[in-house]
């Protein structure tokens, strides 16, 4: 047996026994209140840089559209190593859903456009936004469970602890890292973040189907379609409307800016 799948044996062995573990505390924990919930998902976002594009994506882990844009437009988009000098991302994973406070455990329960299967995805999204940091790091990681995710023929096979140590061979993100993200969406953190996600998504009052997109806090249809389509050609166009700046990545586009 070589090194990488003795790795993979034990790194699959702490996640069922992880969650074992937490499953048997989860009723015990509480929620610990808005100052956990509206923290985590800001670190990933530099917001020492207001120049930058600010990119809102409401998104759901099941939706056919959603990954369809995640795996076409913008993993084009991140194979460009500096467009992340000029775009601050953030994804929040919840969409069409449905929450329920349980009184007694004073957590939430969630039902899901595409059933429980999505909830489960959603929320293991939700904690790789939060706890992977850079945050192309973290979107790679997302892209790659959309992938693994569209390789299984039903919806209810989906086994998100085997895709995560797929996409922890592939990505090469560290053995630490991928214990944060089970430790994160197998228990009270996981919650915590999930009813952050709804209640950003649910603040989005204009919001009518996902893939939901802002630009700088605002949707607009014809921004939004340019964004699905080819989101480099859309950057590098923003920036030379807006801020009369050419990107240096933006060459290979200019025939059609």
């Amino acid at each position: 047996m070589n090194l990488i799948n003795l790795q993979v044996i034990l790194t699959f062995l702490f996640l069922n026994t992880f969650r074992f573990v937490v499953s048997k505390q989860l009723s015990l924990t509480k929620l610990k209140g808005q100052n956990l919930i509206k923290k985590p998902f800001q670190k990933n976002l530099n917001l020492s840089s207001k120049n930058k594009l600010d990119l809102e994506i409401y998104s759901e882990a099941l939706c056919p559209d959603c990954q369809q844009f995640i795996l076409g437009s913008l993993q084009r988009a991140l194979n460009s190593d500096i467009i992340l000098d000029y775009l601050n991302i953030q994804i929040y994973f919840y969409g069409n859903a449905e929450e329920v406070l349980d009184p007694q455990t004073n957590l939430f329960s969630y039902r899901c456009q595409h059933g429980p299967k999505e909830c489960e995805g959603n929320r293991v999204s939700n904690c790789i936004m939060n706890k992977i940091n850079p945050i192309k790091k973290a979107i790679e990681l997302i892209i790659c469970l959309e992938e693994e995710i569209k390789r299984y023929a039903q919806i209810q096979m989906v086994n998100y602890d085997k895709i995560l140590i797929k996409c922890y061979q592939k990505k090469k993100i560290t053995n630490q890292e991928l214990k944060r993200i089970i430790k994160c969406y197998s228990g009270e953190e996981g919650n915590i973040l999930q009813h952050f996600a709804a209640q950003k998504t649910e603040s989005q009052t204009e919001l009518q189907f996902v893939p939901w997109i802002l630009v700088n806090g605002k949707y607009d249809i014809q921004q939004y379609s340019a964004i699905t389509k080819d989101l480099i050609l859309f950057v590098c166009d923003y920036y030379k409307q807006n801020r009369s700046v050419k990107l240096p990545f933006c060459q290979q586009k200019e025939v059609l800016i």
